[in-house]
């Protein structure tokens, strides 16, 4: 069975505390700078990347919190090589917390390897969909091993994307 990494929220959306699973999955995936004592106390959404995820982010706290009920959504968390199947659970602990875990469900190979970096400041990013992991790319959505082989060569460095929420992610909030 796999861990889960699970972090509460307080009414302002802000982390009051996480689970020692944070810490783990942060060091394995590179991410020093959000150990969990520098994370601790701030917004929740000043991690998440895009206005249309955070809306959709919040759209989903919000659905948990206002009728106080369990919400479940399964998204993916990629790292350059593997494709990440993630579940994740908001749980209203009380009116004034919510506890979020995430659960991977299962892994896969990506091949190739595809690197991404967060870039806003150019003038034609891809949109890459935060809750899918794919990419917009000739007006289809695709996987980011299929864009990299539909290229004309393998990108020098990460691609430059911004994110979004897919319409197919956005239609099935539920």
């Amino acid at each position: 069975m796999t861990s889960s990494v699970i972090y509460w929220l307080n009414h302002s959306y802000e982390i009051i505390g996480v689970n020692s699973e944070w810490d783990r999955f942060a060091l394995s995936n590179g991410g020093d700078d959000i150990l969990s004592h520098l994370i601790i106390g701030k917004p929740l959404f000043a991690f998440i990347m895009g206005d249309s995820t955070r809306m959709f982010v919040d759209n989903l706290l919000r659905r948990a919190r206002i009728p106080h009920h369990d919400v479940c959504k399964s998204y993916r968390c990629d790292s350059p090589d593997l494709k990440r199947y993630m579940e994740m659970r908001i749980i209203p602990e009380s009116p004034q917390v919510l506890r979020l875990e995430h659960t991977m469900l299962r892994q896969e190979a990506t091949m190739p390897p595809v690197f991404y970096q967060y870039n806003p400041t150019i003038h034609h990013p891809y949109r890459r969909c935060s809750v899918c992991n794919k990419v917009l790319y000739r007006y289809i959505w695709n996987e980011g091993s299929d864009l990299i082989h539909s290229l004309p060569q393998p990108p020098a460095h990460p691609i430059d994307v911004v994110y979004h929420v897919c319409p197919h992610c956005f239609y099935h909030l539920a």
